[in-house]
């Protein structure tokens, strides 16, 4: 058997993502995320995922570069405007 290939299901990483900040493992956490948006092309929902870890670590700037991306794909995600509007007011 060949190695498998990472799934392309964004819960899945989602919930390794959750799983890893939950044993304090961030930069894996971080990793994993990226990994997530990079194999589903551009999850939404895992953009923003990133985007809020990135606004805990201290990184405004990274962070509404991924909202801002999210929001290009949907404009009418909740969770990426509330974000963003956060991170922008706050900057």
């Amino acid at each position: 058997m060949g190695a498998k290939k990472p799934p392309t299901w964004a819960p899945a990483y989602h919930g390794l993502a959750l799983a890893q900040l939950r044993i304090k493992h961030n930069d894996d956490a971080v990793r994993s995320l990226q990994l997530g948006i990079q194999k589903t092309q551009g999850d939404g929902a895992l953009l923003t995922d990133l985007s809020n870890l990135y606004i805990g670590e201290g990184r405004p700037d990274d962070a509404i570069a991924l909202y801002e991306d999210a929001l290009s794909r949907n404009p009418k995600s909740s969770l990426a405007v509330v974000g963003f509007v956060s991170c922008t007011r706050s900057a």
